[in-house]
């Protein structure tokens, strides 16, 4: 059988240590005790049940590993596996596959010669992608800075602003989207109507806005009478 990975270097979980086999003892998706070798030059399996005479071949094996999960597993070269989940279809390829043996105990087995080495120890490498986790946002207003950026806020507000300050501008703010809470009860600049030096005639008789104009403030004196 040579040096083309025909066979298997197994290790029961936890032990650190293992055996050359030409086969390996698998549990299928059914539950049932099959064995399987490496045949075609590490192309393809051969399958016997247990206490079967005979088999057949196929480029796939059906195995549960040690959480029970059903997986498919195809050959690949430089000695590596390729794993497909049955519910969900998520497949990576490894050099190691972690499978459940007939009397239930969880080991792992590498594909090598029948004898000499464990076989190629290399990196492991997955064709699926797992999110990375977004760092949940701070409280904005009272200037609490953020640890993460943003393309931007309504208004041009920047993480970390101190509202409690005067001297904002008095337009271009945008019509929706501030936030509900968490503004400050002082400190806004205050109207500057002049107390005196209105015109007495010359005004518009309508057009005025219904609403909006400040409680206070207003000069005591200097209105035109008509």
């Amino acid at each position: 059988m040579g040096n083309n990975a025909s066979g298997f270097y197994h290790e029961r979980r936890g032990t650190g240590s293992g055996h050359h086999d030409s086969k390996i003892n698998y549990v299928t998706w059914d539950g049932s005790h099959w064995s399987a070798t490496i045949v075609d030059n590490g192309t393809n399996f051969y399958h016997t049940r247990e206490g079967a005479t005979s088999g057949h071949k196929d480029s796939i094996l059906n195995y549960k590993t040690w959480d029970g999960s059903n997986w498919t597993v195809r050959l690949l070269g430089s000695w590596r596996f390729q794993h497909t989940h049955k519910d969900t279809g998520r497949s990576h390829n490894d050099n190691h596959m972690d499978y459940i043996t007939w009397d239930g105990s969880q080991w792992t087995c590498r594909r090598a010669p029948t004898t000499g080495s464990p076989g190629v120890n290399v990196s492991v490498h997955h064709s699926h992608h797992h999110p990375t986790p977004s760092c949940p946002p701070s409280s904005f207003p009272g200037g609490v800075s953020v640890s993460f950026s943003t393309p931007g806020f309504p208004g041009g507000i920047t993480p970390g602003f101190n509202p409690s300050s005067s001297g904002y501008p008095s337009s271009g703010y945008p019509s929706s989207g501030y936030p509900s809470s968490g503004f400050p009860s002082s400190g806004y600049p205050t109207p500057g109507y002049p107390s005196s030096g209105y015109p007495s005639s010359g005004y518009p008789s309508s057009g005025y806005p219904s609403s909006g104009y400040p409680s206070s403030g207003y000069p005591s004196s200097g209105y035109p009478s008509s």
